[in-house]
């Protein structure tokens, strides 16, 4: 036996003084950690064990770290060594479990759980056998007072179960909710790096619950998404929203241009409008001289007979006295054929005389006539002019009727396309700010898209220890935390057996006992 002990104490020392003493610490054995935080039911922290396991493909001695305040072999009964934060112990094949219950170390979140009754605060203890309006809350946040990339990496699912028969009318949001026997359970998920508030109303009888748990895991799922498609997609949107934009310029520009040439055929139109009144005017006073003038010619063709009929008795009597002087030679002329008979004569200056003053009165008499005919026709004609006249005033009466309602519409065109104006300059700011925002947002989704395909696969990604930072071959980490519950059963505490008389199962309930 002394032997053993000696051999037993010279390897030790062999490997202290081949590793520790050396500086060189051990690489620890490839583990999982599966980290139990015990809460009290309003969130505050109780206790945190680790379970760490192993898979031996043979016999072999396992090597880790970690300060615990005590440690416990759950799968033999083997002895356990420490020597500061070196743990070592031997290992038969297969899976290879122990536990170590930490001191002075916080869980990455931290976890508040409130209760309302009727309104008014209530604390677990109060709440035990009540009944009444029950408002429930848990909130998660990133605890500060832990290092790590926990908070940051790893989701948070909270599981709440609610006796169906002691509550009713629950009321959440957000929650997969799951029968488990005579309970609902509530499941909820608090992404990586998000603060977790969650509300759950009912109307309670006799009330109790049991606890709470939050698993903490880093999500992994190969979500179908082409990031390419995406890609292209937000580049066609951008695309659409420029070109809509550059047509909202164009819309604006051409609206602009609109509004000026409406304005200029609303400038002429005003200018048109302001003499309507002197053409109309003038309208009217041609119409009243034109029937001025009318009255006069009718007057005058009405005098045209006497005129006509005084001509033909002068001339008849100048023929007769032509007549009389050439009774002598036995001559008569008529207005017709004096000039004939005249030139058959031999010449005299009382020859030419007497044809100079047939002349004159035949002229005169041809252009009584001629004048007389002419004022009938003028007086005809004035008729007509005076028909037109007054059609025209009519004609131009209406005409300012009409311009001046067109004129109105013109001002309230005007006025209609300033309003749109404006609606086009509001509508093209609006593009822009839409262009820009698309161009913002696919640089911002784009980010996060990678953000978040980068939070849910698990890709590349690789787990650090909880427990100790020398850790350096850890497979898998979660964390398991649960709250007290509320329940009117009182029960004493259990006495510690000793591990060795207890099973492996026994154990590992031992961690939420």
């Amino acid at each position: 036996m002394k032997r053993i002990v000696l051999v037993f104490f010279v390897t030790l020392l062999v490997f202290t003084s081949t590793t520790f003493i050396s500086g060189a610490k051990p690489e620890n054995t490839p583990k999982e950690e599966v980290v139990y935080g015990i809460l009290d039911s309003a969130g505050n922290l109780q206790k945190i064990s680790v379970v760490n396991g192993f898979v031996l493909e043979k016999d072999a001695t396992i090597a880790d770290y970690g300060d615990y305040a005590s440690v416990q072999n759950l799968s033999s009964d083997a002895g356990i060594s420490r020597s500061g934060s070196f743990i070592n112990f031997a290992g038969k094949a297969g899976r290879v479990n122990y536990q170590g219950e930490l001191v002075d170390r916080q869980l990455p979140w931290a976890v508040k759980i409130s209760y309302f009754l009727n309104g008014q605060p209530i604390t677990p203890e109060d709440l035990t056998g009540k009944s009444g309006k029950l408002k429930l809350n848990v909130q998660t946040s990133r605890n500060t007072l832990e290092n790590g990339s926990f908070f940051d990496d790893f989701s948070l699912q909270i599981s709440i179960p609610m006796k169906m028969d002691l509550c009713k009318n629950i009321l959440t949001s957000g929650a997969t909710v799951a029968d488990n026997g005579s309970n609902k359970q509530f499941s909820y998920v608090v992404l990586p790096g998000e603060n977790g508030s969650i509300a759950i109303t009912a109307d309670v009888t006799n009330f109790e619950m049991d606890a709470i748990t939050l698993a903490g895991i880093r999500m992994a799922f190969d979500l179908p998404l082409d990031v390419n498609q995406i890609n292209q997609s937000l580049n066609q949107l951008v695309s659409a929203a420029s070109k809509l934009d550059s047509g909202a310029v164009g819309l604006l520009e051409g609206a602009d241009a609109l509004k000026t040439g409406l304005q200029k055929y609303t400038d002429g139109f005003e200018l048109l409008n302001s003499q309507l009144g002197s053409l109309e005017s003038g309208a009217n006073s041609l119409e009243t001289g034109i029937i001025g003038l009318s009255g006069g010619l009718q007057a005058l063709s009405a005098q045209g007979a006497s005129l006509v009929a005084g001509a033909q008795s002068i001339q008849d009597a100048t023929f007769l006295s032509a007549n009389a002087q050439l009774s002598g030679i036995g001559i008569t002329v008529t207005p017709q054929d004096y000039k004939t008979v005249l030139a058959s004569l031999p010449q005299s200056d009382s020859i030419t005389a007497l044809v100079k003053q047939l002349d004159d009165i035949t002229t005169f008499v041809v252009g009584v006539n001629a004048y007389t005919l002419g004022t009938t026709h003028l007086a005809v004609g004035a008729v007509d002019l005076k028909d037109g006249a007054a059609s025209l005033s009519d004609g131009i009466t209406t005409l300012a009727g009409g311009l001046s309602q067109l004129y109105g519409s013109t001002i309230t065109l005007n006025n209609s396309m300033k309003t749109f104006l404006e609606g086009v300059a509001t509508y093209r700011a609006g593009t822009k700010s839409f262009s820009a925002g698309t161009t913002k947002m696919e640089k911002e989704l784009g980010n996060q898209l990678d953000s978040l395909l980068s939070m849910l696969s698990s890709d590349g990604k690789v787990y650090h220890s909880y427990v100790s930072s020398d850790n350096t071959n850890v497979n898998f980490v979660q964390f398991v935390i649960k709250t007290g519950g509320i329940s009117a059963e009182v029960t004493a505490p259990a006495t510690e057996p000793t591990p060795i008389e207890k099973s492996l199962w026994q154990k590992f309930l031992d961690l939420f006992r």
